[in-house]
């Protein structure tokens, strides 16, 4: 199924820009985007997965399609500041300003900019499952189904 679903994260006030649109299918370019890609990247990554030669004998999820896009484009001896590394790999500008952020610069400096992409993807990523997961939860037990937009 593709598409999204609109979450609300609760404790906020009522208010749409509260609102996310949760990716209903955790495979999909939808995914990518919300955890931090442009469509352009996350159009090759998920391209990339799909198309591997024999998916039933390719253990590897999309979660390991993401690290290595990241590790194929920021090798571990390039020097790249982490705007450029950002950039580079496909990040959306949101993403970037929050990598970028001064108030953490001293804790960024701490590891080289790859390092923190993938981090933040990584953990973007298993919040967007554990979100989905509660969705269905809440779905299941006041016997809702999701309003679908499709985009």
């Amino acid at each position: 199924m593709t598409g999204t679903v609109s979450v609300r994260l609760l404790p906020a006030p009522s208010s749409t820009r509260d609102t996310k649109e949760l990716p209903l299918d955790a495979e999909s370019p939808d995914a990518l985007e919300f955890i931090g890609f442009g469509p352009q990247a996350a159009n090759t990554i998920y391209s990339g997965f799909i198309n591997r030669l024999d998916p039933n004998n390719d253990p590897d999820s999309l979660l390991d399609y993401i690290l290595g896009h990241v590790d194929s484009i920021i090798g571990p001896d390039d020097d790249l500041d982490m705007p450029e590394a950002a950039s580079r790999v496909g990040l959306t500008q949101k993403v970037q300003d929050t990598l970028t952020d001064p108030r953490f610069a001293s804790m960024a400096a701490t590891e080289l900019p790859g390092f923190w992409i993938k981090d933040t993807l990584r953990i973007n990523y298993l919040t967007m499952i554990k979100l989905q997961s509660r969705r269905q939860k809440v779905a299941e037990s006041t016997g809702s189904e999701p309003v679908v937009s499709e985009e």
